[in-house]
Formats: structure tokens, C-alpha cells, sequence
């Protein structure tokens, strides 16, 4: 089966929310938040979160573990 069908719960993609994508990405796989696909990049595996994907198949390049949130998120962390 290489559709998605309405009312197919099982193959429903997650598109994070902030998550840029250009044009001509083909999306076939979860992409987190915040993340960045270029174009014409073909995503066959999950892409983390805050990271960029370019390439066919996609690879990440870059991940953004030092910005502004993930230092919110280790502040967080240390409140608690």
C-alpha cells in the first residue's frame, strides 16, 4: 500500500509544529519540531527535532541542541 488513505491511522505522517519545509520536499516520514527540510529533499526516516535534512535520501546535517530552546528546556530541567 503505498497510499494513505482517510481514516488510515497507522500511516499518518507528523509534521512538527515550526517545522520549515521548501519546495519539492518529499515528506514520507515524521519530521519534528522545529526542524528544516530543504528542497528537493526526500525524507525516508524520522527527523529529529531542531535539525536540518537536505539530500536524497534525507541526512541531517546540522542539529540545533544550542539555541535559544534547548537552553529554555535545560533551564527547565534544573528548576524542578
Amino acid at each position: 500500500r503505498g497510499r494513505w488513505y482517510p481514516g488510515d491511522e497507522e500511516r499518518r505522517i507528523r509534521i512538527g509544529s515550526g517545522a520549515i519545509l521548501y519546495p519539492y520536499a518529499h515528506i514520507q516520514a515524521d519530521v519534528g519540531d522545529g526542524a528544516t527540510i530543504s528542497n528537493h529533499t526526500v525524507v525516508v526516516r524520522p527527523v529529529p527535532e531542531h535539525s536540518v535534512a537536505v539530500g536524497i535520501p534525507a541526512r541531517i546535517v546540522r542539529r540545533d541542541d544550542t539555541g535559544p530552546r534547548a537552553a529554555q528546556a535545560a533551564d527547565a530541567d534544573t528548576s524542578a
